[in-house]
């Protein structure tokens, strides 16, 4: 398990990749759709998409491959590892290779005419769909050896080389918007930079890890004995949380006008910093779960539960605050095309969401670590259900806004009803006293933050990126008073002096180890 420093490098370089990721898409966003058009940018979000959906191909085989990293490394069983690599590699290359061959088809297919596509971009459509289905070729494999990164809680590494790889394909990207190429470069762009990312992490993990790689690939039936339950299961909660992910985006491109996806997606995205914010944190909640479910700590296990959920909350609630009543303005100010359809309800609904999402989170994690992975799936398959059914009795009336109250009520049902009493019986907690540990003083922290955001929105007008920027250092502000005051209880100031005491001190540079990680 990782130590304090260890932890702090991991997270740290997350947050740093994040902030990176978040600064590139921030800029290259409304430079995409200024180019590219509204509906050549819903293109874009569209064939990712598809994208996400295909690389399911992987077959639940990567958090299987994290939690069993992490298993066999606590128990020095290093002939294990290897066997595990090798059958993983083998696996997803046979998955990628299927899931590429799959969105070929769909390319070529004449079935795409069923999304509401214009048809002066049905071309475009079908190229990038090429381009992804070849990514999906290259990244499904390749995440064999990211997910080695995870489970050796090497997030330092992975992060180092997103960062890098981030950066090099923005720059490539803006120089061919700026050139009058379309969305169809930006996508071979990608694909280039999957294949650098294959090559470094080869590099890397021969480094870290020598002689993981040496077992020739093939499939071992004693680890896909030890893994398949897992694994099944997995795989199934990831195609149902997929489908739970995105089910909105794709039943909106066949119920409303194409174009509408892009201001739905840009508000998805803005809604999206809450789980950037945390993810980092949350990332590393799996391999150490892991770790110490596998050693019986028990006690260890429900103390990493509470504190990781108390802090992904704590990370997330500002940020949540601030766009439920500026998210609208910011979506107008950051991208202007968005103007048209983007509403105040429609960014509230989807930041609630999200927010229901980052809370949920860590006790998702710990139920895949302790090998609940079934009940998650049936949670899964429910939300679906009743997703579905509202957005097709919402959208028809409340259109964007109805489609994001449909994913906020059946998230907080199913996830605030049935999973947080499901985890509080396997931790042992009752429910109450879980809500209580996990939300009390950070909910007594952020009633002066709303009250605060509430006077700004209603007596002063926030326009332009100005007003915006007052808003947020007022929020900001107001929420660390409450935080330091009421927010953490007094072991979490110990700990929090004691992560301050493991920073490196003094003006000595720090070298990142010679190799270049994902929430």
């Amino acid at each position: 398990m990782a130590t304090s420093r260890t932890w702090i490098r991991n997270v740290a370089s997350g947050y740093l990749d994040n902030a990176v990721g978040a600064l590139i898409f921030i800029f290259l966003t409304p430079l995409i759709v200024r180019h590219v058009g509204v509906d050549g940018y819903a293109v874009w979000v569209l064939c990712h998409l598809v994208g996400y959906y295909l690389e399911l191909a992987d077959l639940g085989l990567g958090e299987a491959q994290v939690r069993f990293h992490a298993r066999y490394a606590a128990r020095g069983r290093m002939s294990a590892l290897q066997d595990l690599t090798a059958s993983i590699m083998s696996a997803l290359t046979i998955g990628g290779i299927i899931a590429a061959l799959a969105g070929i088809a769909l390319a070529l297919s004449p079935y795409v005419g069923w999304l509401q596509v214009p048809a002066g971009i049905e071309f475009d459509l079908r190229a990038v769909l090429v381009i992804v289905a070849l990514q999906v070729l290259v990244g499904v494999p390749g995440r064999a050896l990211d997910n080695i990164y995870e489970g050796a809680e090497r997030f330092d590494l992975q992060n180092t080389r997103s960062i890098a790889i981030q950066v090099l394909a923005a720059a490539a990207q803006v120089t061919l918007l700026t050139l009058g190429y379309g969305v169809l470069a930006l996508a071979i762009v990608e694909l280039g930079a999957l294949c650098l990312t294959l090559l470094i992490d080869l590099y890397v993990v021969n480094r870290i890890l020598p002689g993981l790689l040496t077992v020739p690939a093939k499939f071992h039936r004693r680890i896909w004995r030890r893994i398949r339950h897992f694994s099944i299961w997995s795989s199934i909660d990831d195609l149902v949380d997929a489908a739970t992910s995105y089910i909105d985006e794709f039943l909106l491109v066949a119920l409303l006008p194409f174009a509408q996806l892009t201001p739905y997606a840009l508000a998805g995205s803005a809604a999206g910093v809450l789980v950037a914010a945390t993810q980092p944190i949350t990332d590393t909640i799996l391999p150490a779960a892991t770790n110490l479910h596998a050693r019986r700590r028990k006690e260890e296990l429900v103390n990493l539960l509470l504190r990781g959920t108390r802090t992904v909350v704590a990370i997330a609630a500002p940020l949540a605050i601030f766009l439920c009543f500026f998210g609208a303005p910011l979506l107008h100010a950051w991208v202007p095309e968005s103007a048209a359809f983007a509403s105040a309800p429609l960014t509230t609904l989807l930041t609630l969401s999200a927010l229901v999402s980052v809370f949920l989170w860590p006790s998702s994690i710990v139920l895949t670590a302790v090998g609940r992975i079934r009940q998650l799936v049936m949670l899964l398959l429910i939300e679906i259900a009743l997703d579905i059914a509202l957005i097709l009795t919402l959208s028809p009336r409340y259109g964007l806004t109805g489609i994001a109250a449909a994913g906020l009520i059946s998230n907080a049902a199913i996830g605030l009803m049935i999973e947080m009493p499901l985890i509080a019986r396997v931790v042992g907690l009752g429910t109450a006293e879980l809500l209580r540990a996990t939300l009390f003083r950070l909910t007594l922290a952020s009633l002066p933050v709303i009250a605060c955001a509430f006077w700004i929105a209603t007596r002063l007008p926030v326009t332009g990126w100005l007003g915006l920027a007052g808003a947020a250092a007022a929020i900001t502000i107001t929420y660390l008073a409450g935080l330091l005051t009421v927010g953490v209880t007094r072991e979490e100031r110990a700990q929090l002096r004691l992560w301050a005491s493991a920073l490196p001190r003094g003006r000595r540079r720090r070298r990142w180890p010679p190799r270049p990680p994902k929430a």
